[in-house]
């Protein structure tokens, strides 16, 4: 379930928010947040074992290179390269789907990364988080009206609130929520590697896992 839209309440000014000072007045919401971020890693660390299994071909200098892609959409791209030069038609599909899954809940680990946290003291149990796009439309709004015209914007309530209206309330169950669906993603990225190896035994085992998680 995705967090709640923050919606800022009436009243609310945006001055009242507190940026600087998030995660240490929010330590137990802090260790989720920390949790759904570094979980992700184990997520990629799979791309370089997926690409190998492909690619048996592979060496050391084409894998050096290929972990050297600082861009998960190219890492991506890759893998469906190759996936589509060494898997059956039926497993491409079925690797396709899986991966699909797996990579979904990176968009909202790149929000919480990307974005902008906040917390207001009428909320005690929750983090704000305003995705990326709308943090850059935040700062256009302000510095690049200072660009511009060389004054500071007049209307500060109103670019607050235009940013604000777009934060995303997470609690503890958000946080909970997507650290369970990013370890979801581990064993599916585990259970892809497994489908691309030369074992008939695994592969099988595979195709039964894959199908039992993405149906779940």
């Amino acid at each position: 379930m995705a967090p709640a839209t923050f919606g800022r309440p009436k009243g609310l000014r945006c001055f009242q928010f507190d940026i600087a000072n998030v995660y240490p007045n929010r330590p137990a919401l802090a260790v989720r947040y920390a949790a759904a971020i570094s979980f992700w890693s184990y997520v990629e660390s799979w791309y370089a074992n997926i690409q190998t299994a492909l690619r048996l071909d592979l060496t050391l200098d084409d894998l050096v290179r290929f972990q050297n892609i600082r861009n998960s959409r190219r890492h991506l791209e890759e893998l469906r390269k190759s996936a589509q030069r060494t898997l059956s038609p039926d497993r491409q599909v079925l690797f396709e789907k899986a991966l699909e899954v797996a990579i979904e809940p990176g968009s909202e680990r790149n929000d919480l990364v990307h974005g902008l946290s906040m917390i207001v003291n009428t909320m005690p149990d929750a983090i704000l988080i305003v995705r990326p796009e709308h943090v850059q439309t935040l700062v256009f709004n302000t510095f690049g009206e200072v660009l511009r015209s060389g004054q500071h914007p007049t209307d500060m309530e109103k670019i607050g609130a235009d940013c604000m209206s777009h934060a995303l309330v997470y609690r503890q169950s958000d946080f909970d929520d997507l650290v369970g669906r990013v370890k979801k993603s581990e064993r599916l990225m585990f259970h892809l590697w497994q489908l691309c190896t030369q074992d008939t035994d695994a592969v099988g085992a595979a195709e039964r896992a894959i199908n039992d998680l993405i149906g779940s």
